[in-house]
């Protein structure tokens, strides 16, 4: 349903939008999204489900998006739990945090299998138009 949805929009129109070379990643969202509205277990399955979509349109290692994005879903979820009655500023500030670091862990990842990606000199751009979209 929803995660259907939201891999046509990035795929139809998110991926042709592009400030400073950085198109908005919505299917990192919708996971974060899952994590703080159902929390951790199904956020983490429906992390896993958006980012192996996302998977399949890369040319990278597949599976990092996948494991990427099932992380970011379970740990913004255990973070919703473990802080109880999350104001909207709050909620905007982890969804941004998370944005964040769902980038570093997946160039981490990447890294770690061979990506050059801390390398790139767009790197804090890229973690930094993220985390604003």
């Amino acid at each position: 349903g929803l995660v259907t949805v939201a891999f046509v929009i990035q795929v139809a129109f998110l991926n042709q939008i592009s400030i400073l070379g950085v198109h908005p990643e919505l299917m990192l969202l919708v996971a974060i999204g899952a994590g703080l509205v159902v929390g951790p277990h199904r956020g983490a399955g429906i992390g896993f489900a958006a980012g192996l979509l996302v998977d399949l349109t890369l040319h990278g290692n597949l599976g990092v998006s996948a494991f990427c994005y099932t992380l970011v879903g379970f740990l913004v979820g255990m973070t919703k739990e473990a802080i109880l009655g999350i104001s909207k500023p709050l909620s905007v500030l982890i969804v941004a945090a998370s944005s964040a670091i769902g980038t570093v862990l997946y160039a981490g990842v990447s890294q770690l299998l061979g990506e050059h990606t801390f390398s790139d000199p767009r790197f804090l751009t890229i973690i930094a138009m993220v985390a604003l979209w």
